[in-house]
């Protein structure tokens, strides 16, 4: 028994050393990429190799047994109960499990590229445990140096997309993004706003919510934009001013739809008067 424990130990550990150390490498990577990693990831990878394998094996079998004319209906139950399953799970999946680091300089990324492989050759630390504390030691240091080292504690941007600007303004982990026309133009697509815009933000800020977000000339595509951004990341504060005269159909109920999408989200589309906000 105690050795069935001790190889039970030995196994977890090696999963765990491997997972840190892929969890090094991916946080470089994905820096880079300005893609948000994911804190279950060393876990959600250890569930998953094993769910892969059985639907693997699962299809295999299926697509074999329908070749030669076997029944196999049970199987195919077993692989929809598998889906179904896993696509439960996958629905839990939440923004808070994310977390966003900034861009490092390139002499950073290769600081950690050799440390990595020091760790891996060190003569001192061949046992499985110092290697599992050293690469948590470095990861928790990376992780505090891209998101509170390097951020800048001011900041104010430019982004041009077409003829238009968006402008940046980032204060003490508050986020403010001024529309100057911008997000009303047909290149201001989904694919703009999640592959662009957004990893802009983490690169630069290692955030990308949205305090505020102001439309100085709202059109239907700005609210569009707006809806496309509210399912992409999070908008807590949306400002447009009041239009004059007569409300379109489409304009109206476009902003039907973004002010129900901001609620959803716990946010507030204001309406800009007179008065100055």
């Amino acid at each position: 028994m105690v050795n069935v424990m001790k190889k039970i130990a030995l196994i977890l550990g090696k999963i765990l050393e491997l997972q840190l150390f892929l969890s090094v490498i991916l946080i470089i990577i994905l820096s880079y990429w300005g893609l948000p990693l994911s804190l279950v990831a060393p876990v959600s990878n250890i569930i998953f190799s094993p769910v892969l394998t059985v639907f693997l094996l699962l299809s295999s079998l299926i697509f074999f047994l329908e070749l030669f004319y076997i029944p196999n209906g049970w199987l195919m139950y077993l692989l929809e109960l598998l889906t179904h399953t896993w696509s439960k799970i996958m629905a839990l999946a939440d923004r808070s499990w994310t977390v966003s680091v900034s861009k490092p300089p390139i002499l950073f990324a290769l600081l950690t590229l050799v440390s990595t492989c020091a760790i891996l050759q060190s003569k001192h630390l061949k046992n499985p445990v110092r290697r599992i504390c050293s690469f948590a030691i470095l990861l928790a240091g990376i992780l505090i140096y891209l998101r509170h080292t390097q951020i800048p504690t001011q900041d104010i941007q430019t982004i041009t997309l077409g003829k238009k600007e968006v402008t940046t303004i980032y204060t003490e982990g508050t986020l403010a993004i001024i529309d100057n026309g911008a997000f009303a133009q047909q290149a201001c697509t989904r694919g703009w706003i999640e592959f662009t815009l957004l990893p802009l933000l983490r690169q630069t800020y290692a955030t990308d919510i949205i305090t505020h977000l102001i439309a100085i000339k709202p059109t239907v595509k700005t609210l569009q934009a707006l809806n496309e951004l509210c399912s992409l990341t999070i908008v807590k504060n949306a400002y447009i001013p009041y239009w004059q005269g007569t409300t379109p159909r489409n304009l109206g109920r476009a902003y039907i739809i973004a002010r129900n999408n901001l609620k959803n989200q716990n946010g507030i589309l204001h309406r800009i008067g007179k008065k100055k906000i």
